[in-house]
Protein backbone atom coordinates (compact mmCIF):
# COMPACT_ATOMS: atom_id res chain seq x y z
CA UNK A 1 0.00 0.00 0.00
CA UNK A 2 1.26 3.61 -0.56
CA UNK A 3 0.34 7.00 0.25
CA UNK A 4 -1.00 9.01 -2.68
CA UNK A 5 0.07 12.49 -2.84
CA UNK A 6 -2.21 14.32 -4.99
CA UNK A 7 -2.93 13.20 -8.59
CA UNK A 8 -6.04 10.48 -9.76
CA UNK A 9 -5.69 6.88 -9.84
CA UNK A 10 -4.22 6.16 -13.34
CA UNK A 11 -1.36 8.99 -12.37
CA UNK A 12 -0.69 6.98 -9.31
CA UNK A 13 -0.25 3.42 -10.72
CA UNK A 14 1.38 4.96 -13.28
CA UNK A 15 4.07 6.20 -10.63
CA UNK A 16 4.38 2.88 -9.23
CA UNK A 17 5.14 1.28 -12.32
CA UNK A 18 7.50 3.45 -13.36
CA UNK A 19 9.20 2.74 -9.49
CA UNK A 20 8.54 -1.03 -10.70
CA UNK A 21 10.80 -0.27 -13.73
CA UNK A 22 14.01 1.44 -12.13
CA UNK A 23 14.87 -1.43 -10.29
CA UNK A 24 13.77 -4.25 -12.82
CA UNK A 25 14.97 -2.69 -16.29
CA UNK A 26 13.12 -5.22 -18.57
CA UNK A 27 10.31 -4.57 -17.54
CA UNK A 28 7.42 -3.68 -20.46
CA UNK A 29 4.04 -2.64 -20.50
CA UNK A 30 2.13 -5.12 -22.62
CA UNK A 31 -0.96 -2.08 -22.83
CA UNK A 32 -3.10 0.28 -21.31
CA UNK A 33 -5.17 0.33 -18.08
CA UNK A 34 -8.34 -1.27 -17.84
CA UNK A 35 -11.33 -0.99 -15.58
CA UNK A 36 -11.57 -3.57 -12.97
CA UNK A 37 -13.33 -4.68 -9.69
CA UNK A 38 -11.54 -5.02 -6.49
CA UNK A 39 -13.92 -5.68 -3.82
CA UNK A 40 -16.54 -4.05 -4.83
CA UNK A 41 -14.83 -0.88 -5.89
CA UNK A 42 -13.53 0.82 -9.13
CA UNK A 43 -9.84 -0.04 -9.83
CA UNK A 44 -7.46 -0.28 -12.52
CA UNK A 45 -5.48 -2.69 -13.73
CA UNK A 46 -2.85 -3.53 -16.36
CA UNK A 47 -0.10 -5.93 -17.70
CA UNK A 48 3.66 -5.82 -17.71
CA UNK A 49 6.14 -7.68 -19.26
CA UNK A 50 9.20 -8.86 -17.41
CA UNK A 51 12.04 -11.28 -17.72
CA UNK A 52 12.56 -13.28 -14.13
CA UNK A 53 15.95 -12.51 -12.73
CA UNK A 54 15.34 -16.55 -11.35
CA UNK A 55 14.33 -18.54 -14.44
CA UNK A 56 15.46 -15.94 -17.49
CA UNK A 57 11.61 -16.64 -18.55
CA UNK A 58 9.41 -14.38 -19.77
CA UNK A 59 6.71 -13.44 -17.10
CA UNK A 60 3.58 -11.51 -16.91
CA UNK A 61 2.79 -9.22 -14.58
CA UNK A 62 -0.46 -8.02 -13.65
CA UNK A 63 -0.78 -4.92 -11.48
CA UNK A 64 -3.90 -3.60 -10.23
CA UNK A 65 -4.54 -0.62 -7.87
CA UNK A 66 -7.50 0.86 -6.10
CA UNK A 67 -8.21 3.90 -4.05
CA UNK A 68 -8.88 3.55 -0.40
CA UNK A 69 -11.05 6.04 1.72
CA UNK A 70 -7.91 7.67 3.75
CA UNK A 71 -6.41 8.57 0.07
CA UNK A 72 -3.96 5.75 0.24
CA UNK A 73 -3.42 3.16 -2.63
CA UNK A 74 -3.61 -0.33 -2.83
CA UNK A 75 -1.62 -2.32 -5.44
CA UNK A 76 -2.11 -6.07 -6.27
CA UNK A 77 0.76 -7.72 -8.04
CA UNK A 78 0.21 -10.98 -9.87
CA UNK A 79 2.99 -12.60 -11.58
CA UNK A 80 2.87 -15.73 -13.73
CA UNK A 81 5.29 -17.30 -16.53
CA UNK A 82 4.30 -15.93 -19.85
CA UNK A 83 3.29 -19.21 -21.48
CA UNK A 84 0.98 -19.85 -18.63
CA UNK A 85 -0.65 -15.52 -18.01
CA UNK A 86 -3.97 -16.62 -19.87
CA UNK A 87 -5.00 -19.55 -16.80
CA UNK A 88 -3.23 -17.22 -14.30
CA UNK A 89 -5.42 -13.96 -15.64
CA UNK A 90 -9.09 -15.21 -14.33
CA UNK A 91 -7.68 -16.38 -11.33
CA UNK A 92 -6.17 -12.84 -10.77
CA UNK A 93 -9.37 -11.66 -11.30
CA UNK A 94 -11.71 -13.68 -9.21
CA UNK A 95 -9.46 -12.86 -6.56
CA UNK A 96 -9.59 -8.77 -7.10
CA UNK A 97 -13.24 -9.30 -7.24
CA UNK A 98 -13.73 -11.37 -4.19
CA UNK A 99 -11.09 -8.84 -1.91
CA UNK A 100 -13.52 -7.60 1.20
CA UNK A 101 -11.63 -4.38 2.14
CA UNK A 102 -12.61 -2.57 5.67
CA UNK A 103 -10.84 0.79 5.41
CA UNK A 104 -12.91 3.28 7.85
CA UNK A 105 -10.81 6.20 6.12
CA UNK A 106 -9.23 6.60 9.31
CA UNK A 107 -5.12 5.88 10.25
Amino acid sequence: MTRAEGGNLQQITEQLVRGFAESNPQLRRQGGYSRTNIGGRQGLTTTLSNVSEVTGDTEAVNVSTVQLRDGSVLFIIGVAPADEARTYLNTFSRVRQSMQIADSGQR
